[in-house]
């Protein structure tokens, strides 16, 4: 009977987390409600609260889900171990075509302020820093002279998520399309790369 309490309870938070991700995709992350959620899934507002703690529990969970999607992405992009100019062809997609599901609530993520929210902050840096996927690919190819840059690949992939992130707000300004855009990174990042730095 407990099985059967907890898989209950997994397949209620499950449908909870879709329809807060609906919401969000449709109205922006900053503006989810507890009662649009309740609406969605049927359910009164009371009841989520078995479920989480207060919007901002819920929140996390969504950002988490979010988070963790995208990286799970990341991952099968590059399990065939691609070359430097597929793999920023294969992120620029992720990044800027929406070719994730709830790409546009990834997008919104990188826009928040999480710095007002140290359990989040601390949660997704946990998560980043148990997978560091890109680190690991960027540190192989620098070990088969794939890539120029040997400097440190934390720091790398830092600079990239940065121009990424600085590109979807200007992008914003600008009115560039998410084409223009994924054109304008890949071209960057692969400057980046290709920086002849010895890692001093």
């Amino acid at each position: 009977m407990p099985r059967i309490n907890t898989e209950y309870r997994e397949d209620a938070k499950r449908k909870i987390l879709t329809a807060a991700l609906k919401v969000g995709e449709i109205k922006g992350l900053e503006t989810v409600t507890l009662d649009e959620i309740s609406q969605r899934v049927g359910v009164t507002k009371s009841a989520l609260y078995a479920y989480f703690d207060n919007r901002d529990a819920l929140m996390r969970e969504l950002v988490i889900e979010v988070f963790s999607r995208y990286q799970s992405k990341v991952k099968d992009a590059l399990a065939d171990d691609p070359d430097i100019q597929t793999m920023l062809e294969r992120l620029g997609k992720l990044l800027f075509s929406g070719q994730i599901k709830y790409a546009s609530l990834f997008a919104q993520i990188t826009k928040l302020d999480i710095s007002n929210d140290p359990i989040l902050r601390d949660m997704l840096l946990d998560i980043s820093q148990r997978s560091m996927i890109l680190e690991k690919q960027i540190s192989h190819m620098q070990d088969q002279g794939r890539i120029i840059n040997k400097g440190d690949p934390d720091e790398i992939v830092t600079a990239i998520t940065a121009l990424a992130t600085g590109l979807k707000v200007l992008s914003n300004f600008r009115g560039w399309d998410s084409n223009r855009v994924q054109q304008i990174w890949e071209n960057s990042a692969q400057l980046i790369v290709s920086y002849p730095s010895d890692g001093k």
